[in-house]
């Protein structure tokens, strides 16, 4: 098992069906004025280079895009490849600069020391090996 939970079935236990994307969509934009003000808190400004692991479908990663503007660089990273397609396919929509990464976020595979924020918003919550996800952030 990989840093998400998963039930017998091997499915992905938060959802991933139209209606809990809709759903994960929606929180994102409940939950947006708090996101801002942490990320006033550690100042991400313009041409900061971010990553959200455990990303979603979209979660803060429009925050950050409208916040890093066209110098800076925003990567969504989540394991399930369906949140990773809606987040494209979200993304593109809305005409944001955001990449996407499939990837477990124990084992990321992206180089040492590439963001200036690695950030994750419920994703320790979620893992049962938060230690590892740790790991893998300040690498």
């Amino acid at each position: 098992m990989g840093t998400a939970e998963r039930g017998a079935s091997g499915r992905y236990l938060l959802g991933d069906s139209p209606a809990e994307i809709r759903h994960l969509v929606e929180q994102a934009d409940v939950y947006a004025p708090e996101a801002a003000e942490l990320f006033n808190l550690i100042g991400i400004t313009g041409g900061t280079t971010v990553i959200d692991l455990g990303c979603g479908v979209m979660g803060v990663l429009h925050l950050l895009a409208e916040r890093v503007g066209a110098s800076g660089r925003v990567v969504g990273l989540d394991r399930e490849a369906r949140m990773v397609e809606f987040g494209r396919e979200l993304a593109e929509r809305r005409a944001l600069p955001i990449e996407f990464v499939e990837a477990d976020a124990t084992t990321t595979g992206l180089s040492d020391r590439s963001f200036d924020v690695v950030h994750a918003r419920t994703l320790l919550l979620n893992v049962q090996n938060p230690e590892e996800v740790l790991a893998e952030m300040v690498r």
